[in-house]
């Protein structure tokens, strides 16, 4: 069997490129997806860096209000997330991640019943938190 030389070989056509390919609605799914999934984390660290933050501002003030303003603000972010993460695990026909299928499915529902723990669980940590809020006591020097 004989062996076709490079310079022997027919050039091939490139693939043509589509320049403005159509835009589905799949990527509204993925970002609902991973807003349920990260939007607690991310509630928790901005809630813990801002009261952090105006801790030495309020003690100057005497006031705390921003503070709980924050924190509710905040609290409503995580628990939005999991209610976004249980709707798209509704959307799903619910159920347990079971690991059987390595499909869309599966790991779209992976996804949200992480969400939905994971904004329990940081929704705890934010009320944690407006428990020191409620206790600090900018008279206290």
């Amino acid at each position: 069997m004989a062996t076709i030389a490079a310079s022997e070989r027919q050039p091939q056509e490139p693939l043509p490129v589509e320049r403005n390919p159509p835009v589905s609605s799949h990527w509204k799914w993925t970002v609902s997806l991973w807003v349920g999934l990260l939007g607690a984390p991310i509630a928790w660290a901005l809630h813990l860096e801002t009261i952090l933050a105006m801790s030495p501002w309020a003690a100057k003030s005497g006031s705390v209000r921003s503070m709980h303003v924050v924190s509710l603000a905040l609290l409503i972010v995580s628990v939005a997330s999991g209610l976004i993460a249980w709707r798209d695990w509704r959307k799903l026909g619910g159920g347990w991640p079971t690991g059987t299928k390595g499909d869309d499915d599966a790991r779209s529902r992976f996804l949200t019943v992480m969400g939905m723990g994971m904004a329990a669980l940081f929704s705890l940590l934010i009320v944690g938190g407006w428990i020191y809020v409620s206790s600090f006591n900018p008279s206290v020097e």
